[in-house]
């Protein structure tokens, strides 16, 4: 009977870790459900963009290509102009595995999309559980993020932008785990440069912002071991850009069209106008900035 009690408190704790995790498991698919209530219908209508972004992702699961272009792209064009828009990979082929088991709807694209909007709001509270070390802190924070209207509006729309989100918390989460460990193994390495071309790959602003973030890489030099390891962390993302790079050269100036159509700046301006340049570049930091379209009006 004495040399059964240890089994059987062990049986117990068992069980009771299955529990939590069933639990767990349950109120994150409860919540998810609550999250995506009348996603299909809210917001009203399908977009264009939407449209293009859900029938490439179609194509390619039956074909392997998009709707124009070669099999497998790099980048896919968006609709038969003289100067088309080409839409980023990784949430094509995302999207693409999905529809292999599921017929494409509108409801099955914006639960895709309202997916990696929720996951990357879990995942930044599990993230500040870490820092923190208190798991209500971990709560608040998913909680607040899960309620931030600009969060829950691109979420329930079928375009790369909903991805950024994810691939920004995903680099967030890999820089802590091997910064708070002394010696970087090529794991480590492996994990911090593949965050970093996800969000290369995943949006457009994350072709200048993942290089920002490797830079970034430098606040955390102190020792000369660090900085070996920020040196491989760049030499493996590098790596990661060889596609890039060679899709670059056989279209030339793709990968910088969105930039030149949407921003203010222009190399040939002249002296008199860089000063409006700097000014208009404070105008609209203050407004990214601003917690009026974060928590009121969302995205124009």
């Amino acid at each position: 009977m004495t040399s059964n009690m240890p089994i059987g408190r062990a049986t117990a704790g068992v069980t009771q870790i299955v529990l939590r995790i069933l639990v767990c498991i349950t109120a994150v698919i409860l919540l998810f459900r609550l999250y995506t209530w009348g996603v299909s219908q809210n917001p009203p209508g399908f977009y264009l963009d939407e449209s293009a972004t859900a029938y490439n992702p179609y194509v390619v699961s039956r074909t392997g290509a998009g709707e124009f272009g070669p099999r497998f792209p790099i980048l896919f064009q968006e609709y038969a102009e003289e100067s088309p828009t080409y839409i980023n990979p990784l949430t094509i082929y995302l999207l693409a595995i999905v529809f292999r088991f599921f017929p494409p709807s509108i409801l099955v694209a914006r639960m895709f999309a309202a997916f990696w909007m929720f996951a990357a709001c879990l995942l930044l509270g599990v993230l500040a559980k870490r820092i923190s070390g208190q798991r209500k802190i971990g709560i608040i924070v998913a909680g607040s993020a899960l309620l931030t209207p600009w969060l829950f509006e691109i979420g329930r729309l079928v375009w790369d932008a909903h991805f950024s989100a994810f691939t920004v918390v995903l680099f967030l989460v890999a820089v802590y785990n091997v910064t708070s460990n002394e010696r970087w193994n090529w794991l480590d390495i492996a994990l911090v440069a593949g965050s970093l071309a996800v969000i290369t790959y995943g949006y457009f602003s994350g072709r200048i912002l993942a290089p920002m973030f490797a830079l970034g890489l430098l606040l955390f030099a102190t020792m000369k071991r660090r900085f070996l390891g920020i040196l491989k962390i760049w030499l493996a993302y590098a790596v990661s850009l060889i596609p890039l790079i060679l899709f670059n050269r056989s279209h030339s100036g793709v990968l910088t069209k969105r930039l030149w159509e949407v921003t203010y700046i222009r190399p040939a301006a002249t002296w008199k106008e860089i000063p409006f340049q700097v000014a208009e570049f404070v105008r609209c930091y203050l407004q990214d900035q601003s917690l009026t379209p974060l928590l009121m009006t969302g995205d124009p």
